[in-house]
């Protein structure tokens, strides 16, 4: 297509093409001329001509070397398109069967991918969409066999069980890996617990208990925090700002805990929370560290699949689960070492007999 300048004589509307016959009421002087007959997008051009996509949809074909006879303006981009005369066109020819085959297996291709076994067939979607191999139907099915586990067919490429069993696997494998087991220990062993302002890492001790492993109560004292405590705290262990008011300060207690803990193994429920907040002196002359909350919770059992870890639990289903009748009340650091010990000690005896 040839573009050329439009060559106008004066007519009723205005000014027309005597090129191409389109019309203005004023002079363009735009180059956009074909030189041959043009409809614009006003223009209803006639049923003998069609343009290209109209011949597809009348499944006609063109003759080689069919040139066009007349140009027809895109009412978006006013860009010209041709139009070819219907009659001289003929029936679009139908594909054969063998065509049609060819042609679906070229789209499986383009779409699945070719076999990587036999490099002749497409990938068969049964395993493309499972995301299994890249195999075609013939080279895929030998692979499909019983699960050893559970006897469900499965694909078994790449694989050595059906997804149910891996899965299972892998979850035990991780149960596996999770299970708290402590360390053998032949040294002596204290039990800790502490009541606090909050569970914040500002917070501050407001009672610390210490007992052995007979029993026997090593350290049992409040403490004062140096500043008011927390009516949320308060409403949990109960203990209020007169009730530690004369009471000695962490730092005035440190010498006493230093005395109970040095070259001992210490147990405490949920260690992390309480490790923070005694004073690091005697972080330095613990032997060991021992949290009875994870290790009640690998023997409790309770799987959570988005951590891969075993629940935690707190401490009054521990002492549900071992059957233990507490003394005094919960949330108090005494009554809580006691707790602690007793079901410390409960789960060593299921050990034993497990």
């Amino acid at each position: 297509m040839k573009l050329t300048e439009h060559d106008f004589e004066k007519c009723a509307y205005g000014w027309r093409c005597k090129a191409c016959g389109r019309e203005w009421q004023q002079k363009t002087d735009k180059v956009t001329c074909v030189g041959e007959r043009t409809y614009s997008p006003d223009e209803f051009y006639p049923k003998t001509l069609a343009s290209r996509t109209q011949l597809k949809k009348m499944k006609l074909t063109r003759p080689p070397r069919m040139e066009h006879s007349a140009w027809a303006l895109n009412g978006t981009t006013w860009e010209p398109y041709p139009l070819f005369e219907i009659a001289g066109c003929r029936p679009t020819p139908q594909p054969t069967p063998a065509q049609l085959a060819a042609l679906e297996r070229g789209r499986e291709i383009r779409e699945f991918g070719l076999c990587v076994g036999c490099r002749k067939e497409p990938v068969w979607p049964g395993v493309y969409y499972n995301g299994l191999d890249d195999l075609c139907e013939k080279c895929a099915k030998p692979h499909f066999k019983p699960c050893p586990d559970c006897g469900r067919t499965y694909y078994g490429r790449k694989a050595s069980c059906c997804d149910d069993c891996l899965e299972r696997q892998t979850e035990e494998a991780d149960m596996d890996n999770a299970r708290y087991i402590p360390d053998p220990w032949d040294g002596p062993t204290v039990y800790l617990d502490t009541e606090t302002t909050g569970l914040n890492w500002d917070a501050a001790i407001v009672e610390i208990a210490i007992v052995d492993d007979s029993g026997k109560t090593l350290l049992n004292n409040k403490v004062n925090p140096g500043f008011p405590i927390p009516r949320d705290a308060t409403a949990i262990h109960g203990i209020t700002n007169d009730m530690v008011r004369l009471c000695p300060t962490l730092k005035q207690l440190t010498p006493r805990i230093l005395k109970a803990v040095e070259g001992k193994r210490v147990i405490i429920y949920n260690a992390a929370y309480d490790m923070r907040y005694i004073p690091q002196e005697a972080n330095e002359v613990i032997a060991k560290v021992e949290c009875c909350m994870k290790r009640f919770a690998s023997f409790y059992g309770e799987w959570h699949n988005y951590f891969k870890n075993f629940t935690w639990q707190n401490l009054g289903v521990a002492t549900s689960v071992s059957g233990y009748e507490w003394i005094g009340d919960s949330h108090r650091a005494l009554a809580d070492t006691l707790a602690c010990r007793h079901v410390w000690l409960w789960l060593d005896l299921q050990s034993d007999n497990s």
